[in-house]
C-alpha cells in the first residue's frame, strides 16, 4: 500500500501512473495462482491528465513504476520496453505502451527504434517507429518488498 505503480488501462492498452490504495484477497482468484494472479485485487488511484480514478486491478495489470530511462546503446533487438506513442499522430506525444524492439539503427545521426507495439495480449501494431527514442523506459518487474 502506498507504492507508486504503472497500471494497464484495459480500454486503450496503455500504461498510466497510479498508487496502491489497498490490497484485498480475492476468493475468486485464490484457486489458481499464476505469474499474473497472486490471489489479490489491488485498489489503485490512477492519475490520468486532470482526472483521478480509483479502480480495482489484478497483478497482471500492475507493475512498479518505470523510472529508468534507457540509453540507445543499452537497447537490444528482442527487448520489451515502455515507449510513448500516439496512434493518431505518431510524431506527437501520446500514451505509454510496451514495445518489443525489432530494429535499431542510426540514420544521419538520428537514433531509430522500431518494433511491435503491444496494446493487449492479442492486439498489437508491427513496424512502429518511435519518435521519442530518448524517452524509452525500462519495464520494472514485480518483486516482493524484501527484494526491492
Amino acid at each position: 500500500v502506498g507504492d507508486l505503480v504503472d497500471v494497464k488501462e484495459t480500454d486503450r492498452g496503455s500504461w498510466v501512473e497510479a498508487s496502491i490504495l489497498n490490497i484485498y484477497k480475492d476468493p475468486q482468484y485464490l484457486q489458481e495462482e499464476t505469474p499474473n494472479n497472486d490471489g489479490r485485487v489491488y485498489c489503485v488511484r490512477r492519475l490520468i491528465v486532470d482526472e483521478i480514478v480509483d479502480c480495482f486491478v489484478s497483478l497482471g495489470e500492475i507493475r512498479p513504476r518505470a523510472r529508468i530511462v534507457l540509453q540507445f546503446e543499452d537497447l537490444h533487438v528482442g527487448d520489451t520496453v515502455m515507449v510513448n506513442y500516439n496512434e493518431e499522430d505518431p510524431k506527437a506525444r501520446g500514451h505509454w505502451y510496451d514495445l518489443t524492439v525489432q530494429h535499431l539503427d542510426i540514420v544521419k545521426k538520428k537514433k531509430v527504434v522500431s518494433g511491435t507495439l503491444h496494446f493487449t495480449r492479442d492486439s498489437y501494431l508491427n513496424n512502429i517507429t518511435i519518435t521519442f527514442s530518448d524517452e524509452i523506459m525500462r519495464i520494472e518487474e514485480n518483486k516482493l518488498r524484501e527484494e526491492m
